[in-house]
């Protein structure tokens, strides 16, 4: 996997729910009570905390902005919108002024974990360890970086496809293959050269939007107050929530000791889901193994078959040794990768992501002659707009000149030589045009 972060979160997600979903989601999720007050900035955090405790639920607009000193206005407002997006508080206008109502599910939620010294209710959740069956902390990051590596390797056109019929459901739902053939799509080759944090926030939402998405958060949520390392049973999930424990599994994000058994353990990612760090987990956190040259010419010290596939995406593989791949950039290689959809700063910010430990001893990290020269390439294809046209040739100045005055008219009308009596139109346009030169 390679490390990095991207812009996807679960309270980007969050925001776009509706009130009464979010409500709801307040209702059932202590756990995500909690998460979205650790998200929000240090001032809206205090606001929360103090809505929590306001009498009644309603509190005009003018009380709150004496709860900050004049010249953090600016603050004020950011914090209270931040609330106000996180379904915290209702503004409605009244004729007394502007009004803010306070999420009751929320403020109940968050006042009784405050007043039970926020004693974690999952508690009891934990199984006994099994010496036996407790995976080691290094198994489970290997289990995270293999199913997920396996994954995205069989995406790759040429891979054999190694996931399941419900995995592909779901990269299908996510738009990044094509079935029934499962075909990757532009999409899916944009995915591939993704950090993996933005890829996995990828299947994430298409998986909670196959769900109902206060279930499936509610899960989420409750994953990121767990511990790393520690055993949890899955006797208490419903229904849904171990459909989707048991596809968290196939992504790599927990690990199931055997099929039938009742005790999962969150990996590290998992437990990063409702964080809002953007540091890199241990787990996804890898030397860079690439180094780019003036030359074009790319040496990748790797011998995972992922990363050969993925340089295969927009270089040319000269040559593979036991633990170095060597390959070059050249325009035939970049413009097969545009064709497919990857564009000219997915290919530099993959460089530039997963570059060695000596190349990010000088800067830049990629050498600007070939970032220029890829986005040259990416700038020629660009300038260059293919359109279904017919060309007409006459014999006749008369008859050409009259055609060529109704195809401009009609703007049809792509190219033309009056010395060589000769114009190209649309090839939309044909039948129109050849009436209207039978009718001459």
């Amino acid at each position: 996997m390679s490390g990095g972060s991207g812009t996807a979160s679960v309270f980007d997600f969050l925001s776009t729910m509706t009130t009464e979903e979010v409500s709801a989601l307040y209702q059932r999720s202590p756990w995500g009570c909690l998460a979205v007050l650790r998200s929000l900035p240090p001032l809206a955090r205090q606001y929360a905390s103090r809505v929590t405790f306001v009498p009644g639920f309603c509190i005009p607009a003018s009380s709150m902005l004496k709860w900050a000193i004049s010249s953090t206005s600016s603050a004020h407002d950011a914090a209270v919108a931040a609330l106000v997006g996180k379904k915290i508080l209702v503004a409605r206008d009244s004729t007394g002024g502007k009004m803010y109502y306070t999420n009751i599910q929320f403020q109940t939620q968050m006042r009784e974990f405050m007043l039970s010294g926020l004693n974690p209710k999952w508690a009891d959740e934990e199984v006994p360890e099994d010496e036996n069956e407790a995976p080691l902390p290094e198994e489970l990051d290997q289990a995270l970086s293999l199913r997920w590596d396996r994954l995205v390797l069989s995406m790759v056109p040429g891979e054999p496809v190694v996931y399941s019929p419900v995995m592909g459901e779901l990269l299908a739902q996510a738009g990044l293959v094509q079935k029934p053939q499962m075909a990757i799509t532009n999409a899916g080759f944009q995915f591939l050269l993704q950090d993996s944090h933005t890829q996995i926030w990828t299947l994430l939402l298409a998986l909670i939007r196959s769900y109902n998405s206060v279930e499936a958060l509610c899960f989420l949520f409750k994953l990121g107050f767990q511990k790393f390392g520690k055993g949890y049973s899955s006797a208490s999930l419903t229904d849904a929530q171990n459909s989707i424990l048991y596809q968290l599994r196939e992504l790599g994000l927990v690990y199931i000791p055997g099929d039938h058994s009742q005790v999962y353990y969150p990996t590290r990612i998992a437990i990063s889901l409702c964080s809002t760090s953007d540091e890199p987990t241990t787990a996804t956190q890898e030397k860079g193994f690439v180094v780019v040259e003036t030359s074009y010419r790319i040496y990748a010290y790797t011998n995972s078959r992922l990363h050969l596939a993925l340089l295969k995406l927009f270089s040319q593989v000269m040559c593979r040794l036991p633990n170095v791949i060597i390959a070059l950039i050249t325009s035939k290689s970049i413009h097969r990768a545009l064709v497919r959809g990857i564009t000219a700063n997915q290919i530099i910010t993959f460089l530039h992501q997963n570059a060695h430990p000596e190349a990010r001893k000088q800067t830049p990290w990629v050498p600007e002659t070939v970032a220029d020269q890829i986005r040259l390439w990416e700038a020629d294809r660009n300038r260059v707009t293919l359109q279904a046209s017919v060309q007409v040739v006459f014999h006749q100045d008369g008859n050409y000149f009259r055609t060529k005055e109704k195809a401009t008219e009609e703007n049809v009308l792509h190219w033309f030589s009056d010395e060589h009596m000769t114009l190209v139109v649309a090839e939309s346009a044909y039948d129109m045009i050849k009436t209207f030169i039978q009718s001459l």
